[in-house]
């Protein structure tokens, strides 16, 4: 079996976690031996035996732990954070509204390692991009990085085809832990216009001109640890964040963004016995 053949076998769950989601299902490639082989060994053909493999929780684990085993190398747990029992560094990423730490022990990889880096879904990329970081911090050199699937969603991409010629971007500048300086730059053609609003932060960026081109820059210090809260609904108030696009009519933005995600809930108004 080839991987394409492989793939076919992903199913797509509706409303799985919550109303509106499409979950991708990959238990049937998992339990079909061929499939999940053909896709092992996909992955392994992008390293050899000095390379080390690097899985995400959770289900890159069950790729990474595989391609590790065909190339007779090391496994690299990267896991959320305080999971791990020995020293780790961590690094946090943005989510559509808060933030997720990434850690692995600070002893996982030797200084000047090469990594391959997998994952079974890429959607935003901040994750992916987490890690990367992470392997990084300790010196090594990630060489490729892998992802069975990738999930449109809320993507510079998705403006970009529905509103051509257009992007629209979130950045997060705070995040679980104190930071001393986070910077956030961004390169446009000098005849784009670019229009941004922000919380938590000074707002007018430092504008440098090179060549063809204008690099915004926004700088954000000393920010507090902000501590993340399941289910309160004001962190877009509590974080320091920077919203931008090149579309002019910000109208349209709130147009394309609440097709992302809005969702139509039934009325239940039975009540039921206990």
């Amino acid at each position: 079996m080839n991987i394409d053949d492989a793939l076919l076998l992903i199913r797509e769950i509706p409303d799985y976690p919550k109303p509106g989601i499409r979950f991708q299902d990959i238990t049937p490639l998992l339990a079909h031996g061929e499939a999940f082989i053909a896709t092992t060994e996909k992955f392994a053909s992008f390293a050899d035996s000095s390379t080390l493999v690097a899985g995400i929780e959770a289900r890159g684990f069950i790729f990474a732990s595989a391609v590790a085993n065909q190339l007779h190398s090391g496994f690299i747990p990267i896991r959320k954070a305080g999971k791990l029992p020995h020293i780790t560094i961590s690094e946090s990423y943005g989510l559509e509204y808060g933030v997720d730490t990434l850690e692995v022990h600070i002893d996982a990889v030797p200084k000047g390692a090469k990594v391959l880096l997998i994952d079974d879904v890429l959607a935003t990329g901040g994750t992916i991009g987490a890690a990367i970081e992470l392997m990084h911090r300790l010196g090594a050199q990630v060489t490729h990085v892998l992802a069975l699937i990738e999930i449109e969603g809320f993507s510079n991409s998705d403006m970009t085809r529905e509103i051509p010629n257009e992007m629209y971007h979130m950045a997060w500048l705070s995040m679980e832990v104190p930071i001393y300086k986070s910077v956030f730059e961004i390169v446009l053609p000098k005849e784009k216009k670019l229009n941004y609003v922000c919380n938590k932060l000074h707002c007018v960026p430092k504008i440098r001109e090179e060549d063809k081109v204008k690099i915004y820059s926004w700088e954000n210090y000393d920010t507090p640890k902000n501590e993340h809260e399941e289910a309160v609904l004001d962190k877009m108030d509590k974080f320091a964040w920077l919203m931008l696009s090149t579309q002019p009519d910000w109208r349209k933005v709130v147009k394309w963004y609440e097709g992302k995600t809005y969702r139509r809930l039934e009325a239940n108004y039975e009540v039921k016995d206990q």
